[in-house]
């Protein structure tokens, strides 16, 4: 059988390689699925970090697209869910940092006036305690007050983090010495 008399079915087109279209087509799962999860990560922030680490492990098989588009959202997402708890733990801890320096002002102060006690047998009146408090300011920078209640009493008070006396988040503690 010469050439003139072979099918056109058996002629390859002009440029077609057989041995290149018989080659699967590269995919990255992975890199697929970290970008996925990823994206989920900027209505869903807790995921980012998910995407972020299946992304960077799919950096290492080609194609890389995914991968490298799933590890930048991810950093992004993950950097904002870092900075959303630290911000978080931040406040909470200038809070009770706040609430321990009242706490030890007041037992520096509960001191000297038991010292004063002991010496004189009797609780300070009002303006002598104030005087022990000294200008002591609580956590938030207000002075704290020193009130005689009855002559075995006495109440330190803190007007506490809205820093007005008299008011639902003052600290005071009536303290009886019998």
């Amino acid at each position: 059988m010469n050439e003139s008399n072979q099918s056109p079915y058996h002629t390859p087109a002009p440029g077609f390689d057989p041995q290149t279209a018989a080659a699967p087509r590269q995919s990255n799962t992975l890199g697929l699925i970290g970008f996925i999860i990823s994206l989920s990560g900027c209505c869903l922030v807790i995921t980012a970090p998910l995407g972020l680490l299946l992304s960077f492990f799919a950096l290492f098989k080609a194609p890389r697209l995914f991968a490298i588009l799933g590890t930048i959202i991810g950093l992004i997402g993950t950097a904002i869910l870092a900075g959303s708890i630290a911000l978080l733990f931040s406040v909470g801890a200038a809070r009770s940092i706040q609430h321990y320096e009242t706490f030890f002002t007041g037992l520096e102060i509960f001191g000297e006036v038991m010292q004063h006690f002991g010496e004189n047998n009797a609780l300070p009146g009002d303006a002598e305690g104030q005087l022990i408090v000294n200008d002591r300011t609580d956590g938030w920078g207000t002075p704290i007050k020193y009130t005689r209640i009855d002559p075995t009493t006495f109440e330190l008070r803190s007007a506490g983090p809205d820093t007005t006396f008299n008011t639902e988040d003052d600290y005071f503690k009536p303290i009886p010495l019998k």
